[in-house]
């Protein structure tokens, strides 16, 4: 029951971390393009 528990938290903890990172390369993306339309 536990370790059924803490490996679901430690894979909705993965999870977040993937989402985290995908939004901050999606952030730098668009970032990149705006700060290459301005130049």
């Amino acid at each position: 029951m536990i370790a059924s528990a803490f490996l679901y938290k430690f894979g909705f903890l993965t999870l977040e971390f993937e989402e985290i990172l995908i939004v901050i390369g999606t952030v730098l993306f668009v970032f990149s393009i705006a700060s290459g339309l301005i130049k």
